[in-house]
């Protein structure tokens, strides 16, 4: 987790890679959790349609004392937009990432400074769309950023499921 922009990232260096650690995130194509730990925290939040689900659950588990670990001896193999049939540049990605990145944080300070935060970035990331890809699919992606974006902060004030 990089809590100064509240996103994640994951380590898939060969050394970080090599040998078990605690990490801060777990990505949910590929994580086990106790039934113990599972029952405490209440598992996936419905709520969350796609996206970020994961990153609200690890959060939720760390904050009731539940370490993350990595571990190399395990093996997932994940195929992205499998599921959806989208992949990471896909306006239905797009979209559902932006809408509910915002959603996982607290308190509701944090959550306002990430909110202006990825303001900047969403209109970034459009503009870049808008550029970079010629024709109705750069304004689709764009659109579908912005969309989403807008998404978020109109839920900005709801606060993440209690523990």
């Amino acid at each position: 987790m990089n809590w100064l922009t509240g996103t994640v990232r994951q380590a898939t260096s060969a050394t970080a890679t090599r040998e078990e650690r605690t990490v801060g995130f777990a990505p949910g194509a590929a994580f086990a959790v106790g039934a113990e730990a599972w029952r405490q925290v209440g598992g996936f939040d419905p709520s969350y349609f796609l996206y970020n689900e994961d990153v609200d659950l690890c959060l939720r588990l760390r904050r009731h004392g539940w370490r993350l670990l990595f571990s190399p001896d395990m093996v997932a193999v994940h195929r992205l937009g499998a599921v959806t049939g989208s992949a990471s540049r896909s306006p239905f990605y797009l979209e559902h990432m932006a809408a509910t990145r915002l959603r996982p944080f607290r308190p509701l300070a944090y959550r306002l400074y990430l909110a202006a935060l990825h303001s900047g970035y969403a209109l970034l990331r459009a503009a870049w769309y808008r550029a970079a890809v010629r024709g109705e699919g750069g304004r689709t992606a764009a659109a579908a950023i912005l969309r989403g974006h807008g998404r978020a902060l109109g839920q900005l004030m709801t606060p993440p499921r209690a523990d």
